[in-house]
């Protein structure tokens, strides 16, 4: 494969970890060649690594010690966050989770959907990023708009020769319009075309934009569908884009390449994040009780935006930063919450912050949105102390230690 990233990043760029893209081929200290969302995550501020509970700084020893009360004693507890974690970070955090006999859901929308995620109801056709560059001559960008969401993808991972249509409403200049309240009526249509079989339409607008898709998916030799992360709903859409994505692969090559929420949505490990949930737990999030033996997969029930407004929660242990809708949960709750914070900055008002090294100092495993492996060196690499996994297995040893703590 001739990626450009690739290359850049075996000659010595630096990853960036702003979004499941995790774009390798960084020139440092003027972050060269990142999208904004990124230069803005690259050139933050070193975050403070004072250890602080309610803003008060707390010396290290203490700050551990009363997270590890604060944790242990709570009646049940959420484990949240996650997204930018290395993958030894992310084993770490399930170790504290099943010690606590906690929750554990980083927030992915997919899990909060009524019938669990797609992949888990009726499995996915789906190839990496670099598939779509290298293979596909059509490609759908279905009701998404990576140029927004997602800045670097199309200039990394779109071949100049494709023949790029886009579908939806408003969300991209030129897009065919189909609006969302007929979505699943057109997808059953394409269905029907790519499996041989009429599926009438009513004659109007409906009709012609699904056609003239239909025609240029016709003339494909392979197909790529681009597909962006979005709010939980009744996954109905999901499963019918799923299905015809099915059905085109069996008369030719044909693949979706699902991304994960972008910059500002989805921090850069959300793939990793499912992965080791579901290799530890049986399903990719919303996990009620994280356990090896048999974790309890509860979409819709034990997802962490839930359990934190529905009040079943009492502590929350928030590793890295949250996603949008779970940080604001946090903030409406307020003092009923007792929260701890691990990560390069405090995730609520009130509460225990571990502080640890940016992700980019950070170095360790991570899982690009479609799954590939990607190491992160780490921009300067934190000391030992200061890195996320550490700062876990530490409050893990507390916890251990802490008689109000056992289980």
């Amino acid at each position: 494969m001739n990626d450009p990233a690739a290359k850049r990043a075996r000659a010595g760029g630096a990853v960036c970890t702003a979004c499941p893209l995790l774009c390798a081929d960084i020139d440092l200290p003027a972050a060269t060649l990142a999208c904004l969302p990124g230069r803005q995550a690259i050139l933050a501020p070193v975050p403070d690594l004072s250890p602080s509970r309610d803003g008060m700084a707390l010396a290290p020893t203490a700050a551990l010690a009363a997270a590890a009360t604060l944790l242990g004693t709570a009646r049940r507890v959420l484990v949240t966050g996650l997204g930018e974690a290395t993958l030894g970070a992310l084993a770490a955090a399930g170790d504290i989770a099943e010690f606590l006999g906690a929750a554990i859901d980083a927030g992915d929308p997919a899990v909060a959907l009524a019938s669990g995620p797609t992949i888990a109801r009726s499995g996915e056709v789906t190839a990496a990023f670099e598939d779509l560059r290298d293979r596909a001559d059509v490609v759908v960008v279905w009701f998404a708009d990576p140029a927004t969401s997602h800045p670097r993808f199309f200039e990394r991972f779109l071949a100049p020769r494709a023949r790029v249509i886009a579908v939806g409403q408003g969300a991209v200049a030129g897009a065919i319009a189909i609006p969302p309240a007929d979505e699943v009526t057109a997808l059953r249509w394409l269905t029907a075309q790519a499996r041989g079989v009429v599926f009438p339409l009513p004659a109007g607008d409906l009709a012609t934009a699904v056609a003239h898709v239909g025609g240029a998916v016709a003339a494909a030799t392979c197909l790529g569908v681009v597909t962006v992360e979005r709010p939980a709903g009744s996954g109905v859409a999901e499963w019918a884009l799923a299905e015809w994505v099915r059905a085109e692969a069996h008369r030719r090559p044909a693949f979706a390449v699902p991304l994960p929420g972008g910059v500002g949505t989805a921090s850069g490990n959300a793939a990793g994040v499912a992965a080791v949930s579901t290799w530890r737990y049986g399903g990719p999030g919303a996990i009620a009780r994280a356990d090896r033996c048999g974790g309890t997969f509860r979409p819709t029930e034990a997802d962490a935006l839930r359990l934190i407004t529905r009040g079943e929660v009492d502590a929350v242990l928030v590793v890295g930063r949250p996603r949008p809708a779970v940080a604001a949960a946090l903030h409406a709750a307020g003092g009923r919450l007792a929260c701890v914070a691990v990560g390069p900055e405090p995730s609520c008002s009130r509460g225990i912050h571990l502080p640890t090294a940016a992700p980019l100092d950070d170095p360790g495993e991570w899982l690009r949105g479609d799954g590939r492996l990607v190491h992160v060196p780490g921009r300067h690499p934190a000391a030992a102390d200061q890195r996320l996994e550490n700062v876990l297995r530490s409050l893990a040893a507390a916890l251990a230690e802490s008689p109000e703590a056992r289980r």
